[in-house]
């Protein structure tokens, strides 16, 4: 079953071109997007496609950088066949055709950005990047981490997140300029093991306490999780956990002027108390001061 969330607050409607055909994903979609140097971000997410996920467009209003975290797939992009594959990246815009298609037995999971304005195609240029171009990312690019906080930026509705995902949006051209299909597999394995278990964790991070749980439904050591996180982010996987529930756990606060017993509820908290000593370790503030501080009006 899909569950799609629209995660920023100023969307009144799913965009028509968004698939249906996805089983989790988080994206945001701005109504009214603000330009920032002669660019806006529209959209962005990521998906977990199903097993029969397929789009084919011949035209596209905005343009699109797509990037593949796990799974394999097909590409038809401009008439020419391309395999996708775990860092796989490829553009496209205005009057260019593509079909997208996912592996039934190793299905795509991917993240995208589109944008337009006059300064859009410039932009890419700028970093060396065309329309339409398909490429690799090597494992440890940074991909990754630039599309998780353009997507936490596309949710927020503070007055600096036009701003911010414009200039996360050149990040990307850049590290996408950078690429190096010749170190792409280094890290093989291990790499796609951490991508299909940090998956895992976003997609059920509301049911999941423990890190023990990832590794068994991942059919791996918990101690091999400890030791991909460690090598490919930085950090331990219950840490990444803690900070996905909190990160969650906030927009849930603000947007539902929900109580704290009523928050820790939702992410699996028991004791409120424990709860709220977690929140303040992630974001510096009790739950209350945090709702204060969102609830202080401002100027545009």
């Amino acid at each position: 079953m899909s569950s799609r969330s629209q995660l920023n607050p100023a969307s009144v409607a799913k965009p028509i071109f968004l698939s249906k055909d996805v089983e989790q994903e988080r994206t945001f979609y701005v109504e009214k997007p603000r330009r920032i140097d002669g660019v806006a971000v529209i959209c962005g997410g990521r998906e977990q496609s199903v097993p029969g996920y397929r789009i084919d467009r011949a035209n596209f209003p905005y343009f699109c950088i797509e990037w593949v975290a796990t799974g394999r797939g097909k590409l038809v992009l401009a008439g020419k066949v391309h395999e996708l594959k775990p860092g796989a990246l490829f553009t496209y815009g205005p009057g260019i055709p593509h079909e997208i298609e996912t592996d039934s037995t190793d299905r795509l999971v991917k993240y995208f950005v589109d944008f337009n304005g006059p300064a859009a195609l410039a932009l890419l240029k700028k970093a060396g990047l065309s329309v339409p171009i398909f490429r690799h990312t090597p494992p440890g690019s940074g991909m990754l981490e630039i599309f998780d906080r353009l997507i936490e930026a596309g949710a927020s509705s503070t007055p600096s997140s036009a701003r911010l995902c414009r200039l996360l949006l050149e990040c990307l051209t850049l590290v996408a300029a950078e690429s190096n299909t010749a170190e792409f597999s280094r890290y093989g394995r291990a790499h796609q093991t951490y991508l299909r278990c940090r998956g895992h964790i976003e997609d059920h991070f509301r049911r999941l306490n423990r890190t023990d749980d990832v590794a068994r439904n991942c059919h791996i050591a918990p101690a091999y999780l400890a030791r991909v996180f460690r090598r490919f982010s930085g950090e331990s996987p219950h840490r990444f956990l803690v900070r996905l529930k909190m990160k969650a756990a906030a927009l849930y606060l603000v947007r539902r002027g929900a109580l704290v017993k009523e928050a820790a509820d939702e992410f699996g908290y028991a004791d409120p108390y424990h709860f709220s000593k977690t929140f303040k370790k992630i974001h510096g503030l009790s739950p209350e001061h945090y709702l204060r501080s969102r609830q202080t009006p401002r100027g545009e």
